[in-house]
């Protein structure tokens, strides 16, 4: 059931709310604009550039687009580029989130070409200068491939965008951050413990995430209830990272009834 939001701390921009019975439909309609925006895209430009999260939230989203929109769109007119990931996990490692992306999108729909903000491999070592300089390098691959079309984001439990924090800065760019302990908690059923999980990370800056020509936020759980009532109805601050995307016109917000009521 969409509705539209009015809010004056976004000086009157409308925004797209979408509040859907339960996670599958929220992540059927999610794959249903998706492919929409894509394919609009494709008959107007040579390639569609997108920037996917990975994470629980998305992940239904991802198989219905294997499963049921595979042969929809030509997907090698597709590149990707990745949004975060842990600092310092292989690519290898099936709980990093390039493993997750290769794994689930890249390879199932033969994306035709893709950029990983992961480069550890198991034998790489820790260069923090050298990766500062091809973090700069990524953002400029993302203008010359002429800036991020879409992005599907989802939200995390204290709002983190990405994994741009509370506190981040509205004009941050790719960079490596450390990880909040409601972060680490959150993110912890992905391991075998807490202690497994990384306490840093890397992650595209709110500046560039927030350029995107259209954007998508997916939140399902009561888990996510403050944050995104938060996004949507609070002020926009860097308290809570994800009401940026309150700023652009181009936000479409699509969460289920737990998310939200």
């Amino acid at each position: 059931m969409p509705f539209d939001l009015f809010s004056p701390d976004c000086l009157s921009i409308k925004l797209n709310l979408r509040v859907e019975e339960n996670y599958l439909k929220m992540s059927q309609v999610a794959a249903e604009l998706l492919v929409c925006e894509l394919r609009n895209l494709l008959t107007i430009k040579p390639k569609a550039v997108v920037v996917l999260s990975a994470g629980g939230t998305p992940e239904m989203l991802y198989s219905l687009l294997v499963r049921k929109y595979k042969d929809s769109l030509d997907w090698r007119r597709v590149v990707l580029f990745q949004m975060d990931d842990y600092w310092e996990m292989s690519v290898q490692n099936p709980k990093s989130m390039a493993y997750y992306l290769l794994d689930k999108i890249v390879y199932p729909l033969n994306i035709g070409t893709h950029y990983l903000l992961n480069v550890f491999t198991a034998k790489s070592t820790k260069l923090v200068e050298s990766y500062t300089e091809f973090l700069d390098e990524f953002e400029e691959k993302i203008i010359a491939e002429g800036g991020i079309d879409i992005i599907v984001h989802g939200i995390g439990s204290n709002g983190h965008l990405g994994f741009n924090e509370p506190g981040s800065s509205f004009d941050s760019k790719a960079r490596i951050v450390t990880l909040e302990k409601s972060t680490i908690l959150e993110n912890s059923r992905f391991f075998n413990s807490i202690t497994e999980v990384p306490t840093q990370a890397v992650t595209l800056g709110l500046n560039t995430l927030s350029k995107a020509r259209k954007i998508f936020l997916l939140a399902s759980g009561k888990n996510k209830k403050s944050a995104v009532r938060g996004c949507i109805l609070g002020p926009v601050t860097k308290s809570l990272p994800a009401s940026i995307l309150r700023i652009s016109s181009s936000t479409t917000f699509i969460v289920d009834k737990e998310a939200w009521f």
